[in-house]
């Protein structure tokens, strides 16, 4: 959790992303 924290901006709105597109496929 601290590396996203770290990493915020770009790549915390990119992971968020990409997390969403994973749950939707989940779902």
């Amino acid at each position: 959790m601290r590396v996203v924290v770290i990493g915020g901006g770009i790549s915390g709105l990119f992971i968020a992303y990409e997390l969403a597109k994973r749950g939707v496929k989940d779902v």
